[in-house]
């Protein structure tokens, strides 16, 4: 939903510890009412911001820019679900979002120009029942094994259209109960499919780790 937002986010947003759904859903934010006072008469900035979290609750589709705050990290009682889809958001994947173990439903970070690498520690995601999603970015390392960790997905797990490079984790395999989508392709992936993986192409509907790949041929020793 967009809420027009054009700016970047307050790195005050950290000091919301006790926000529960997130950053992402109308009507499911559960703050501390307490908290949420302070902050607001200690700024005015964070108060209209709160105010959309209470009305309209997402931060996904806008303008946003400038880079992912760190400080986001602190809401480590988020419940529900973490998206900033289609925004400017550039730089980093703050590793400080591996955080959200407690997370259920889906971390969506899709079509921004986030760069860099994919932090190790968003494995630690294992509530996650729904989807993870990075299309649509420039990201350009590899792919963690720690991924094979959210065993938990149902829906979607997609890496589609970004510069990750190196071999396919034979630990993605363990995401078994993925039915919908599972997107690797359009990245610079090398060596052969894992069987593990391969496994998983019966049994979604939306498959797609082959194209603009160079699956198939031997990666590089670097």
């Amino acid at each position: 939903v967009s809420n027009g937002l054009v700016n970047t986010l307050p790195t005050e947003l950290g000091q919301l510890t006790s926000l529960k759904s997130g950053v992402t859903h109308p009507g499911t934010c559960r703050c501390d009412l307490i908290l949420i006072i302070i902050i607001i008469i200690m700024n005015t900035t964070l108060a209209r911001i709160l105010i959309l979290f209470e009305l309209e609750g997402l931060f996904a589709w806008n303008t946003l820019e400038g880079t992912v705050p760190t400080q986001l990290g602190r809401f480590t009682s988020m419940l529900y679900e973490f998206s900033v889809t289609n925004n400017e958001f550039t730089g980093t994947i703050p590793t400080q979002l591996g955080r959200f173990s407690s997370l259920t439903q889906f971390f969506d970070l899709f079509d921004n120009h986030l760069n860099g690498t994919l932090p190790t520690e968003l494995g630690n995601l294992k509530n996650n029942d729904i989807g993870f999603n990075f299309i649509t970015n420039s990201l350009s390392s590899t792919i963690p094994t720690e991924y094979g960790h959210l065993t938990k997905l149902t829906s979607f797990f997609s890496l589609k259209l970004n510069s990750l490079t190196g071999s396919i984790p034979s630990q993605l395999g363990m995401i078994t109960g993925i039915n919908d989508h599972f997107y690797l392709g359009s990245n610079s992936l090398c060596g052969d499919i894992p069987s593990e993986v391969a496994a998983l192409s019966s049994q979604v509907s939306g498959w797609d780790i082959t194209s603009n790949n160079d699956l198939g041929t031997p990666c590089c020793e670097t």
